[in-house]
């Protein structure tokens, strides 16, 4: 499963199209903007508007023009990306920069500056920051995946032709879709949905989405499984199950 990423870049496309290849690498979807758009052009295609809807974060490259500013035009799609994803899923990245060049309103947020490095060692960096970041990604927050239960119980069965976020994210939505179902009283129809989604994925077993899907199933086994006595009003499970 491949996650979109929009790359959006600001005088040269170079590094983008190098970070898109490194992307790929990793199991995510590179889509570089502006391809086919000139810098001499007065309007936004639609057709950019359209990439940036098809994917679930942003990586933005800004580096100077020519005439020593930064695009415009992405600094309208990097606008457009924080109308419609979560901050914390748009990276951006200040290349050779000079701190009276940065417009005042992005000054210190979600930028990482590089300066003086290679080119090899700035697409690295690009790529390892990106990379740890997934692992802080919560496109959510909890309470409100608990409320949208019934909502986000259809995602199990969309997320493979269309995810809406990186495995390691889906990884950790899985552990609080469990406990959504249980506070939904929805365990059984929860615990095969969960099943369905995983005998319809190739997971690996080293893979967190994997290790979450069986940490998820025990959960709802717990109360599949579970015996009452009656008479003393102890739940529990036998042995063979526990």
């Amino acid at each position: 499963m491949s996650e979109k990423v929009f790359i959006g870049w600001s005088g040269s496309n170079t590094i983008a199209e190098a970070v898109k290849i490194r992307l790929e690498t990793k199991g995510f979807e590179g889509v570089v903007g502006g391809d086919t758009r000139k810098e001499t052009s007065l309007f936004l295609g639609q057709s950019i508007l359209n990439e940036i809807d098809q994917c679930h974060q942003a990586i933005f490259i800004m580096q100077l023009k020519k005439d020593g500013y930064i695009s415009a035009n992405t600094l309208f799609e990097f606008g457009y990306c924080l109308s419609r994803l979560d901050r914390n899923k748009i990276h951006v990245y200040y290349i050779d920069i000079p701190e009276k060049k940065v417009p005042s309103d992005l000054e210190g947020i979600w930028a990482k500056k590089l300066n003086d490095a290679s080119q090899e060692e700035i697409e690295n960096t690009i790529l390892n920051v990106f990379l740890d970041n997934q692992k802080n990604i919560i496109g959510e927050e909890n309470f409100n995946t608990i409320l949208s239960y019934y909502n986000k119980r259809n995602a199990l069965s969309t997320y493979s032709k269309k995810p809406f976020c990186s495995e390691y994210e889906f990884a950790k939505y899985l552990l609080f879709y469990a406990q959504a179902a249980y506070m939904h009283h929805d365990i059984t129809e929860g615990s095969e949905h969960l099943k369905d989604f995983v005998s319809s994925q190739s997971l690996d077993n080293e893979d967190e989405l994997f290790q979450s899907s069986l940490f998820a199933q025990a959960y709802f086994n717990i109360f599949l499984k579970k015996e009452t006595d009656r008479e003393n009003g102890t739940i529990y499970l036998k042995e063979k199950d526990f």
